[in-house]
């Protein structure tokens, strides 16, 4: 009995581990994801910005 207690113990630390460095890949995954489209967003931003800049000055 203790030897498949220790077995199954084994088996679910196992089963943790693999499911927690799941988790973190994913989890870098969707920053690195969110993280390109941040910045994406505030290229995108700054780019209407500058063009109504830039239509501003060549008024004056």
């Amino acid at each position: 009995m203790k030897e498949e207690a220790r077995v199954a113990k084994e088996h679910y630390e196992a089963y943790g581990t693999q499911l927690n460095q799941n988790v973190l890949q994913i989890s870098a995954q969707v920053r690195n994801g969110l993280i390109k489209w941040s910045c994406f967003g505030i290229f995108i931003f700054f780019s209407f910005y500058f063009e109504d800049f830039f239509q501003i000055c060549k008024k004056f």
